[in-house]
């Protein structure tokens, strides 16, 4: 009986170790980026999910406010900058303007090349639990660098209406 209980834990054990390799494994460092539209092809419904939110608009809003070369202001409003492979310029990668799904899950190169059938690899090669991810442009001190002068306001404000307007005809579809 003690054998059978020693077996059984080692089991759930072996289970939730690789469980949690999957889960929390993501990336390896050799990934590279390869932009929302490639994860368009498996994931639609998060897709057009993340296409009703500002993240897939906030380059928009740096051109707007020409400030698409301002580094503070362009490494959380694209995917990848200032890392290997991420956002370099509009010029070269536009792919990877905007807030995209590799913001939050990492780069997706190895997810991508996985087969579809080992959802071992395809869980293991992407971050699947990317809370920690959100802090790195959502925090009290990056808040306090945004400026919303008088400048900033009325752009903002009928980016505001373009997203309303956006958003209204994602929904009428």
């Amino acid at each position: 009986m003690k054998r059978k209980v020693a077996i059984m834990a080692t089991i759930v054990t072996g289970a939730v170790l690789l469980l949690a390799v999957g889960i929390f494994a993501g990336p390896s460092e050799n990934a590279a980026y390869v932009g929302s539209s490639k994860c368009k092809k498996c994931h639609m419904k998060p897709f057009r999910s993340w296409q009703k939110t500002a993240h897939a608009q906030s380059f928009e809003t740096l051109k707007m406010m020409g400030r698409e070369q301002d580094a503070e202001c362009v490494k959380c409003h694209s995917t990848g900058f200032g890392e290997a492979g991420g956002f370099v310029d509009s010029a070269t990668t536009s792919n990877l303007e905007n807030t995209g799904c590799e913001s939050c899950h990492g780069a997706g190169s190895e997810h991508l090349a996985g087969s579809i059938k080992d959802k071992e690899l395809k869980r293991a090669t992407i971050n699947k639990s990317p809370g920690g991810a959100c802090v790195k442009c959502h925090n009290p001190h990056m808040s306090t660098k945004m400026k919303m002068d008088k400048e900033a306001l009325p752009v903002l404000k009928k980016k505001l209406e373009e997203l309303q307007k956006l958003i209204a005809a994602l929904e009428a579809q």
